[in-house]
C-alpha cells in the first residue's frame, strides 16, 4: 500500500487522536469514537485486496485474514511466542462463532500485546536479485521464457504458491554463488549489491536494537536462593523483597531495571529496555520453577542454576513486576516452556 493511501491516512489521523488523549491522561475505551474507527480501518487494510473466496467443486472455502494470520503461527522460527499465544486464545473463546469475529479480537488482542507487526513481518522478504525458483508447483528454466503471464492464469483466485532463492545468505550475507554469474550476465554491480547488504545489515541490527519484542516489565532484583531451586524458594525471595527478611536468604541484588522480557521457544531472555543489552539468558533446562504470591500477582519471578537444574546445587531467584495479565501469561508461557523442552529432550 502506498503511504498515501486514504486507509494509512486515516489510521495516522487515528492514532494523533489517541496521542492528544493521552496528553490528557484521558482513558481510550472500546466505545471511543476513534477506537472503533481505528479497527474499522485495520480490518480494511487487512482485507484489501485478499481474494475473499476460492470455489472448490464440493465447497465453498473462505480465504480472510484470520485464516492467513493462524497459519503465519503455525511456522516454525517465524513468529515469537506472544503471538502465538495470542492466536491460542483466540481459539479457545467458544463464544465467537465467525471468522470475522476471531479477527478482530485476534488484532485487538496483538495490540495489547504488542504483537501485531508479527504478522506482517512475514511478508516483503523478496529483494532484488532474488532468483524464482518454482511458481505454482511450475520449475523455472529457460524453457518457461514467455510463458509466466499462462501460468498465472491457469491459476487465477487461487493463491499463488513460489519458491524463491535468495541472492544472500541469511546470517553472513555472503552472495549465493550459483546465481552470482546470473547476477554478472544481468550486468549488475556486485560490489554495489555488497555494500547494500552491508548497509541493510547495519540496518537490520539497528531495527533489532530499536525494535525489542516481549513483555516490558521491571526487573526487581536477584536473590540467591542456596540449593534449592523449587516454588517455595520463589514465594520466599518475594516475600524477601516486599518484606525485607534479608536473612532469610543468602544475599539480595537490588536491580530495579525496566527490560523486555522475551519468551522463546527454548530460552528465556531479558534485554535492557532503552539499549537493548542482553541482561539474562537462561534455557529452559536450567530453569528450576516459576511462580508468584496469591496476594501479589502481579510480582513473579523463576528459579535458575548455572547449570541443568537437575544437577545444578546453586540456584537464583530472578523477581519481576508486571500488570497482573502479563504476569499471568507469562507464567503459563514458561511452564509451556518446561513441557517443550521436556519433549524435545
Amino acid at each position: 500500500m502506498s503511504v498515501s493511501d486514504p486507509l494509512i491516512k486515516d489510521v495516522k489521523s487515528c492514532v494523533q487522536q489517541f496521542l492528544n488523549l493521552n496528553f490528557t491522561s484521558t482513558p481510550i475505551t472500546d466505545n471511543n469514537f476513534y477506537f472503533i474507527l481505528f479497527c474499522q480501518t485495520l480490518e480494511k487494510i487487512f482485507n484489501k485486496g485478499l481474494i475473499r473466496q476460492q470455489n472448490t467443486k464440493y465447497f465453498n472455502r473462505i480465504i480472510d485474514p484470520y485464516a492467513w494470520m493462524v497459519s503465519i503461527s503455525r511456522e516454525k522460527g517465524t513468529t515469537i511466542l506472544t503471538y502465538r499465544n495470542c492466536v491460542d486464545c483466540v481459539r479457545e473463546k467458544k463464544e465467537i462463532y465467525s471468522n470475522e469475529g476471531r479477527f478482530r479480537y485476534l488484532v485487538k488482542i496483538c495490540l495489547l500485546k504488542k504483537c501485531l507487526q508479527v504478522s506482517l513481518e512475514c511478508l516483503n522478504k523478496v529483494k532484488l536479485g532474488d532468483v524464482l525458483d518454482s511458481l505454482n508447483g511450475v520449475h523455472i528454466d529457460s524453457s518457461c521464457k514467455g510463458k509466466l503471464s499462462s501460468i498465472m492464469r491457469s491459476n487465477r483466485n487461487k493463491p499463488i504458491i513460489m519458491k524463491v532463492a535468495k541472492i544472500n545468505f541469511e546470517g553472513s550475507g555472503e552472495i549465493y554463488k550459483p546465481i552470482e554469474q546470473l547476477i554478472k550476465d544481468m550486468k549488475l554491480n556486485l560490489d554495489l549489491k555488497k555494500s547494500e547488504n552491508s548497509i541493510s545489515s547495519t540496518r537490520v541490527n539497528s531495527d533489532k536494537k530499536m525494535n525489542i519484542y516481549g513483555y516490558h516489565v521491571k526487573y526487581l532484583a536477584e536473590v540467591d536462593v542456596g540449593t534449592l531451586g523449587n516454588v517455595k524458594q520463589v514465594q520466599k525471595a518475594i516475600k524477601c523483597i516486599l518484606d525485607n527478611h534479608v536473612n532469610d536468604v543468602k544475599s539480595v541484588s537490588r536491580i530495579d531495571k525496566d527490560v523486555s522480557f522475551e519468551i522463546g521457544e527454548i530460552a528465556l531472555k531479558i534485554r535492557d529496555k532503552i539499549s537493548g543489552e542482553m541482561i539474562l539468558d537462561h534455557p529452559y533446562m536450567k530453569i528450576s520453577a516459576c511462580g508468584n504470591l496469591p496476594l501479589h500477582p502481579t510480582i513473579f519471578g523463576y528459579c535458575a542454576g548455572k547449570e541443568n537444574c537437575d544437577v545444578a546445587k546453586e540456584f537464583h531467584c530472578h523477581l519481576f513486576e508486571s500488570s497482573f495479565d502479563d504476569a499471568d501469561t507469562i507464567l503459563q508461557s514458561i511452564g509451556q516452556g518446561f513441557h517443550r523442552t521436556h519433549y524435545a529432550v
